[in-house]
């Protein structure tokens, strides 16, 4: 499967954990992709958050349902 964000982070964040020596430019450049691939689904998940979430709670509550206990 292609590489997503945790496994791009998991690949530059390894070599602090593992090696005794400095980052490789790999490391580097993995742990720079995964911060941006995070950045971008950070976007999204605020807009679910932000938008979608409270207007699919206000047509719930429109709906005059019973809440959901959890």
């Amino acid at each position: 499967s292609p590489p997503n964000p945790i496994v791009r982070m998991m690949v530059g964040m390894r070599n602090l954990y593992t090696s005794t020596h400095a980052p490789t430019k790999m490391h580097e450049e993995m742990l720079s992709i995964g911060k941006s691939e995070f950045i971008a689904a950070k976007s999204k998940f605020g807009r679910i958050m932000n938008d979608i979430l409270p207007a699919l709670e206000a047509e719930l509550n429109e709906t005059k349902a019973p809440p959901v206990q959890n």
